[in-house]
């Protein structure tokens, strides 16, 4: 574990965390879900687009070089 001398178990057992209710929980995961989504597939588009750049590039220096 990591040591703190100014944070110990006893100062952090007396504080309340505040949580949202757990509709509210599920609520945010299920739009993080729905961003990493998202993001997963923006990810997979710009690799499809590199593999087609590069193609094309190979075949443009294919030609000029043919």
């Amino acid at each position: 574990g990591i040591n703190s001398p100014s944070i110990n178990k006893e100062h952090i057992e007396h504080y309340l965390f505040p949580l949202p209710p757990l509709s509210e929980q599920q609520e945010i995961v299920r739009r993080i879900d729905s961003i990493m989504d998202a993001v997963s597939s923006l990810e997979n588009q710009i690799s499809e687009s590199e593999r087609t750049s590069e193609e094309l590039l190979k075949a443009i220096v294919g030609e000029v070089m043919g």
